[in-house]
């Protein structure tokens, strides 16, 4: 949700003419700040265990046939 909002942000801003307030790109870069630690949170090495054995799981379901 956040990586949307922060994307729509940077067309809102490149559509203006005028740009972007200095307080619009302390939000916008703080939006990007939060995707880039959520996302480096979801790559240490707890959450892809995690995330590989959710994957394991989801392989070995059998498919409907």
């Amino acid at each position: 949700m956040q990586q949307h909002t922060a994307f729509n942000y940077v067309k809102i801003f490149a559509d203006r003419e005028e740009g972007a307030s200095s307080v619009e790109w302390v939000v916008l870069i703080t939006m990007l700040a939060g995707f880039a630690y959520g996302t480096g949170m979801l790559m240490s090495d707890s959450t892809t265990v995690l995330t590989e054995g959710i994957a394991a799981y989801i392989g070995s379901i059998a498919s409907p046939s």
